[in-house]
């Protein structure tokens, strides 16, 4: 099982230096089809609609638990492109980093804060964010990852070299290593949900120019190590059935994918955290009632449609149509026609813990009949709605 291991806060200072950003861009929706998921009780009437968010990014990221036996020769890279799409993936440890990096590319250091587990860190979120105000650019790349479980409980460690372009134009290198932690998501029953976050990290600076595979080597040494995962995990967004781990709030795609890939895998305790103020607004009933509202669920397919966005305040809003087909318990089908309707407040502006990631905010579902067609439900799922 791998163990955290503090923070060597200078040189965690240094890799703070590394990271950077440009403006603060969310993703475009683009039509994505799941396979499995289930209507709770009679979703909420849906509010209006107004969004913006940066573009989907499907990079990578695969289920949780660890697989595979002898490391990957070819290490994963992601740059900061001129206008990098927003990532929000916590499904691999792989989308976790590349998430991480993301966030304070975008200058939305709040998220990228989130990121940690609480308590991890010995630095305020004031220290963190002016961790990074000299730092304009990161360019990343993933060595091989290692992954243990035990006790319930998912360990990663995560090699990696970061090559970042300060303010003033100076390239730094970094050898860097981080350690993860996820509780297993199915003992996870009760709210709130805790997400895949890093345990902890250290880097120590390197020779510019520097071959990534000799850093990556030895990135990790020190570091309790598991079983090297091979190849890379990477997501799968389009794939909410049981086998596959997708928790990515990247879009509102991937977080309407990601709901129902927790329902599916009975995660109700994650399916329930995807919705706005669960537990607190009255568009979401009570965790107990929300969960037995999926007791006769066995499994259901989902089609989304395009999403429709507008923006306004600082508040990004989306409104999506989809087609949920589910299996009950007892083997009859069910067909609805539904309209999601998604909320997040402008990532670069969230300055005040929590960060509040993307979210489902309200919907509206009705019963049509299993041989409808897709295409015309999909078409007429939102209209009327804001």
């Amino acid at each position: 099982m791998l163990h955290s291991r503090p923070v060597n806060r200078f040189l965690f200072v240094l890799v703070t230096l590394a990271i950077l950003g440009s403006a603060c861009n969310m993703p475009t929706p683009t039509t994505t089809t799941a396979t499995t998921i289930s209507p709770a009780t009679n979703p909420p009437p849906i509010p209006s609609l107004t969004p913006t968010l940066a573009p989907q990014v499907t990079t990578v990221t695969p289920t949780v638990q660890p697989t595979g036996t002898s490391p990957s020769p070819n290490p994963t890279s992601t740059g900061a492109p001129p206008n990098p799409t927003y990532l929000d993936d916590r499904s691999t440890p792989t989308g976790l980093i590349l998430s991480y990096v993301n966030a304070i590319n975008l200058k939305q250091y709040l998220r990228a804060y989130s990121y940690w587990r609480s308590g991890s860190l010995t630095q305020t979120f004031d220290q963190f964010q002016q961790g990074y105000q000299n730092t304009a650019s990161v360019l990343v790349t993933l060595g091989t990852i290692s992954g243990d479980a035990g006790a319930g409980q998912m360990y990663y460690t995560v090699p990696a070299v970061l090559v970042a372009q300060t303010t003033a134009g100076e390239i730094q290198t970094f050898s860097a290593c981080y350690t993860l932690h996820l509780s297993n998501p199915g003992i996870q029953t009760e709210p709130p949900f805790i997400p895949m976050g890093i345990n902890s990290g250290a880097a120590k600076p390197a020779a510019n120019g520097s071959i990534p595979a000799n850093l990556l080597a030895h990135a990790c040494d020190g570091f309790p190590q598991g079983t090297p995962i091979n190849p890379a995990p990477v997501t799968h967004p389009g794939d909410i059935t049981p086998a596959n781990f997708l928790d990515d709030r990247s879009t509102p795609q991937e977080v309407l994918s990601s709901y129902f890939n927790a329902v599916n895998r009975k995660e109700y305790a994650r399916a329930y955290s995807y919705w706005e103020d669960a537990g607190t607004s009255q568009n979401v009933p009570p965790f107990s009632q929300f969960q037995q509202g999926y007791a006769n669920t066995a499994s259901v397919q989902i089609t989304t449609g395009q999403a429709r966005s507008d923006a306004g305040a600082g508040q990004l809003y989306y409104t999506l149509p989809a087609v949920l087909k589910s299996k009950n318990a007892d083997g009859s089908a069910q067909t609805f026609s539904a309209c999601y309707t998604f909320h997040i407040s402008q990532p670069a502006i969230q300055a005040t813990q929590p960060f509040r990631p993307l979210a489902i905010r309200s919907a509206t579902a009705k019963s049509v009949p299993n041989n409808s067609d897709t295409s015309a439900l999909l078409g007429q799922a939102c209209v009327g709605q804001p």
